[in-house]
Order: C-alpha cells, then structure tokens, then sequence
C-alpha cells in the first residue's frame, strides 16, 4: 500500500461523475456474426471469477470490483481455475457497495467499521480503493449476494429483476412503514418491527436472525437498514471475511495528464490487458444515447470488467477494435453474446472518456 498521505490524495483524486446505476440496456453492441478474428490480434485474461448475475440491484460497480479482487486473489496465489472459487474465497459484492463513499476527513478510512449503507449507484474506482485500503470484506459465502433474487433454476434476466424488483420493493415498504409509525408512536413500531420481521424472513434468504431483523428496524435510513438486513454482524467476525493477497495499487484512466479520446484509451486497455490485468469500465447506459456529458447521464451508467481484446474484420476487409466484457448480467447474457465480445469503440465513446472511468489493480 501507497503511504498514508499519497492515499488520501490518490483518494481526492477518484471524483466520478459517471456512477453506475447499472441499467440494463445501451451501450453493449455485439459484431455480425461473419466477422472474422485477426490473427494474432487476440489479449486474453482467461482466468477469471465466474460471472454472476446483479439481478434487481444497482450495484454493478460492487460486482465490478469484487470481480477485480477475486481476480487479484487468484493471480497471486496462482489458482488453477478462478471460476470455480467456493463461496467461502470470494468477497461479496453486498459487503463491497459499502466502501462507495467518501468519508469525512475526521474519519479513518482504512477502517471498515467508518463504511455503513447499501447505496444503488457508484463509483467503481472509489469503491475498490476504499475496499483495498481496509483489506477486510465479507465472504460470499456470509452474505450472498442473491439473497433477494428467485431460485437457481429461474434462469432469465428478466424473471430475476422482476422477482428482485417485487421482493426489494416489499422490504423497502415495510421499513417506511414501519418509520412513519415510530414517528407516532415508538412502541408501536417496535411491535411492528416484530411482524415485519417474519415476512422479511420469508421474502428473503439470508443468514440473519428474526432478533437481527428486527434490531434493522432501528436504523436511521434506508441504506443501513438494508445494509444491516443482509449483512447479518455474524459476517463481521474475521472468520467470516477475506482479505486480498499482496500488495496492490489502484490505477485509473484518464488521468489529469493523459489525453482523453478513443485512440488513447483503446492504447492503455491494450497495455494493461498485455500486463494480465482486467479492468473496471463505466459508461452511459442510456438508449437511445442522448446525454452529452457524464452529468446527464448521472442515473443511466453501467459497469463492467473489461478481460479481452481482438481485431476483427468483415467479408468486406472492413476491420474494427472488439472488447470482451464480463458483465453483470450473468451466465446466459454472456452466452447470448457472443460471449461478452463487443464493439469497443460504441462502448468507450459513452463514457466520454470522464477521469477514472476506468480502473485496475496493479501489483506492487
């Protein structure tokens, strides 16, 4: 880790504007089908986590850098097959959407027990800079992150939103419920809390205790309530977390200093894909594209983990640069997909190459 001061700059520095709210829509284009690779043209980071699905919940910039550390992990300690990492070895992207946040200045940010709040919407790069500078999340296997989602074998993405979307939407009732009786009457809350409590435990998956439950009621705002709801304090124990192995620093571009446009940007992912290291990316999700800055697009942004680069050409000799993204969206999206493969150029221009749109971790 960078010395204390070098952070907290480093920390000033991560100002996105571009926050992934993770819609589910634009900006992804895949190639016809006749195009053709070129050869030799491929960069490949093949060892990666598995992909999973973010279902209902806006937190695609905590999948994107829970992708990255599990990736991290796996590269130092030379795991054969990262995708099948147990639950128990990979860091849950509910634990990790807690660290987007800037802290007050008073506060130690290298202290996990300073970061509170499940917030839709963020910043990939704070959020992993924040997650590495306390080195401390909850397992997956703790707090897993389809907790509010429907059973395995519901395998379409909009059969998971919309189960995600209904069972969020039940539990965010039920807690403003529950505040506008304490505003009236406190005891009455608390006996409501009681009843909610059991059709939370029905509605809902995870390792938490009707007690526990209840004591979520209490929380002052809707982001720690459901913060203390899934992420139960029995993930609190060490037993229960993971650390990242190594020593890490975060990288972003653009920077202050490096020119902002596609054909810098295709460069640097080129260089870091070359050095084995995936990337986080965001951009504006809109469709159809009519926001011209990252502050128009501020609740339409989506994040993903870059891992390849190819050439690719049509019949016609007509050659374009291709990405492959890890996305969000789960298994059968990348699939559909041609696995991930998309035009980079579409991509790269939505996020109008902001500071820190994209991220990666580099070994020191």
């Amino acid at each position: 880790m960078k010395k204390q001061n070098s952070e907290k700059l480093t920390l000033l520095l991560i100002s996105i504007a571009l926050t992934s709210n993770c819609q589910a829509n634009g900006g992804i284009k895949t190639f016809p089908k006749d195009y053709k690779t070129v050869e030799g043209s491929v960069i490949q980071i093949k060892n990666m986590p598995a992909v999973k699905n973010q279902g209902a919940l806006g937190i695609c910039y905590a999948f994107s850098a829970a992708t990255l550390i599990d990736e991290a992990n796996c590269y130092i300690k030379k795991t054969p097959d990262c995708s099948s990492l147990s639950d128990s070895k990979k860091v849950s992207p509910l634990d990790i959407s807690r660290f987007n946040q800037k802290l007050p200045e008073t506060k130690d940010y290298t202290d996990r027990f300073n970061y509170e709040g499940i917030k839709e919407g963020g910043s990939a790069a704070l959020t992993i800079y924040n997650a590495i500078s306390t080195n401390s999340f909850v397992s997956e296997k703790c707090s897993p992150y389809n907790q509010l989602q429907p059973p395995p074998h519901q395998k379409k993405l909009a059969e998971i939103i919309k189960t995600g979307l209904k069972n969020i939407k039940t539990i965010k009732h039920l807690y403003e419920e529950n505040q506008t009786i304490h505003k009236i009457c406190q005891p009455c809350a608390e006996a409501l809390a009681e009843k909610h409590a059991f059709t939370i435990s029905e509605t809902i998956a995870p390792p938490t205790s009707l007690e526990e439950i209840k004591k979520s009621f209490r929380e002052a705002t809707y982001e720690k309530f459901i913060d203390k709801l899934l992420i139960p304090e029995i993930c609190w124990d060490f037993k229960n977390q993971i650390t990242l192995s190594g020593q890490w620093k975060v990288e972003t571009h653009p920077t202050e200093k490096s020119q902002k446009n596609y054909t810098e940007t295709i460069k640097k992912i080129k260089e870091v894909l070359k050095s084995e290291r995936p990337l986080s990316i965001e951009f504006c999700a809109e469709h159809p594209l009519t926001s011209k800055t990252p502050e128009e697009c501020s609740e339409k942004g989506h994040s993903v983990v870059i891992k390849g680069y190819k050439k690719i050409c049509s019949p016609k000799n007509e050659c374009h640069d291709s990405i492959q993204v890890h996305n969000s969206w789960g298994e059968a999206w990348q699939i559909e997909n041609n696995d991930g493969w998309v035009i980079a150029k579409e991509l790269l221009e939505r996020t109008f190459y902001e500071k820190h749109s994209i991220v990666w971790l580099t070994p020191e």
